[in-house]
């Protein structure tokens, strides 16, 4: 370790002091006495990821960093007596951490080299794969991008490389944005609120070892250890997979559980979905309220975790057979970090915008009437309730009336067709609106993140799978979503799977 130190080698010092840390805990189980130590890998970890000024480079070393972090954590979860504040700053340095450097205004624009996008698909990108199975569909969904996970580490480095010479000056990442302390995030959790911050250590042969949750509130934080599994998921193939080349498919006994849960709830079984809704609930919620500490909050933010992101946590059936969201309001976040930054941030707009029903023809898409009547329906609420409303409807629902009366609206409806291709790094995620004399009409996410919708506190992507997007390296969601946060969302609603046009504007709408 002294001599990277001495060399300048920071990749160097962190295996030795990864190889260190392991021996260290085989002596002793006890992790107390290696805080120190942990906290310095950390840091190293953090100076490596600030090196990188790309997007591709600093989901790269977060690959990295989610390796050197997993055996820290459950080095401290090991313990009797855990350090619960150390649980959540080591979960949440290797969390959604490129997100946190944008929304933390650490990202000052792309490179604006033309060549830019097919070396960074380079880096992170795999065939899709043109296998029409909802269930390998659905386990394309839990599984992780990775980085590196085939012999063609060379050339994707050298792609690296060439995207990363692409950023020079006042472009790109520059510095990084310090997580959220645990007591930031408390002080601004109102006294009916709790942060569920699940937990599920990195560990390379196994995409889902454990599972824990920290209970956060604004006066207390507890950890609920060891959350179970029905016995029919305990066993069956663990691990990743890859066939030609194509993005690699995670499955393990968590993963199971939520794909199965997935295509319940999407399917038209009444029953069936009822079943897997209550078998989730149990699974997830009812041991935290068993553990006393979110008893009695009506209002949770859950901070998922690797496999847990796809969970369709609107479908949960409570202990009494009722639909959870009948008693409680829940918000998803990306991490705890990222949603103590948004939560911060004032909202100044002062009208609504509503886009709906554009003309899809260049995209061989079908017709949505019943969105052009929701918008309208929209803008005659938000009129009544005093809201200047701009809809538009048709060729007027285009990609230059967001750009434009976007900067200026508190709240956004999109209600649209998306594609959402299943490439690697979700940059294809893709809106469809009305072309115009300033747009083809697709708004893929590394378009929308660049826009300015700074002065709104809620965005809705009323379009089917318009909730879905990847996790990559660092627990990094990857798509629509943390785009529309990046450019400057505070909140966003959206569907996780298929609604139809109809149904969806019913009171008590189903879905397919």
């Amino acid at each position: 370790m002294n001599a990277a130190v001495r060399a300048g080698d920071m990749q160097a010092w962190l295996t030795a002091a990864t190889s260190l840390q392991e021996m260290l805990q085989r002596q002793e189980p006890d992790g107390a006495a290696r805080a120190g130590l942990r906290a310095d890998m950390i840091a190293a970890c953090e100076q490596l990821r600030r090196g990188w000024r790309s997007r591709p480079g600093r989901l790269w070393v977060s690959q990295d960093a989610d390796q050197v972090t997993g055996p820290l954590l459950r080095d401290v979860l090991d313990d009797p007596q855990p350090d619960l504040a150390e649980v959540f700053a080591l979960t949440e340095s290797a969390r959604a951490r490129v997100l946190l450097d944008a929304l933390s205004g650490c990202f000052h624009g792309d490179s604006g080299d033309p060549a830019e996008k097919g070396e960074a698909d380079r880096v992170l990108a795999f065939p899709p794969d043109p296998d029409p199975d909802p269930l390998r569909r659905e386990m394309r969904l839990i599984s992780a991008v990775r980085a590196v996970d085939d012999n063609s580490a060379p050339a994707r480095q050298a792609a690296l490389a060439a995207v990363e010479s692409m950023y020079a000056g006042d472009t790109g990442f520059s510095g990084g944005a310090e997580p959220a302390a645990l007591a930031a995030v408390q002080a601004l959790l109102l006294p009916d609120e709790v942060l569920i911050e699940y937990v599920v250590p990195y560990h390379p042969l196994h995409p889902a070892l454990g599972l824990a949750a920290l209970v956060i509130t604004g006066e207390s934080v507890q950890l609920v250890p060891d959350l179970p599994l029905p016995e029919r998921f305990t066993s069956g193939f663990i691990g990743s997979y890859a066939i030609d080349g194509r993005a690699p498919v995670d499955a393990s006994p968590m993963g199971d559980m939520v794909v199965g849960a997935r295509r319940a709830v999407q399917g038209q079984d009444f029953e069936a979905a009822r079943e897997a809704g209550r078998m989730l609930y149990d699974v997830l919620i009812q041991p935290i309220l068993d553990a006393g500490l979110a008893a009695s909050k009506p209002r949770w933010i859950i901070v998922p975790h690797r496999q847990l992101h796809p969970v369709p946590w609107m479908a949960l059936i409570d202990a009494s057979g009722n639909p959870w969201l009948t008693t409680t309001t829940l918000t998803v976040c990306p991490s705890a970090s990222t949603w103590e930054r948004l939560a911060a941030q004032r909202r100044e707009g002062h009208c609504a915008l509503a886009l709906g029903d554009p003309l899809l023809g260049y995209a061989g898409m079908p017709a949505l009437p019943q969105s052009a009547t929701e918008v309208e329906h929209l803008g005659q609420v938000w009129q009544r309730a005093g809201l200047p409303a701009d809809v538009r409807v048709g060729a007027r629902a285009c990609v230059d009336a967001l750009r434009e009366a976007g900067a200026d609206a508190s709240v956004i409806h999109l209600a649209t067709h998306g594609t959402f291709p299943e490439t690697a790094t979700g940059e294809d995620h893709q809106l469809l609106l009305s072309m115009s004399a300033g747009s083809n009409g697709r708004l893929p996410a590394s378009t929308l993140r660049g826009l300015d919708l700074h002065r709104a506190w809620c965005t809705t992507l009323s379009v089917c799978n318009g909730g879905l997007y990847r996790i990559g390296p660092g627990d990094e969601p990857l798509g629509l979503i943390p785009a529309a946060f990046e450019a400057g969302t505070s909140s966003a609603i959206a569907a996780q799977w298929p609604v139809d046009d109809d149904a969806g504007r019913q009171p008590h709408g189903g879905s397919r």
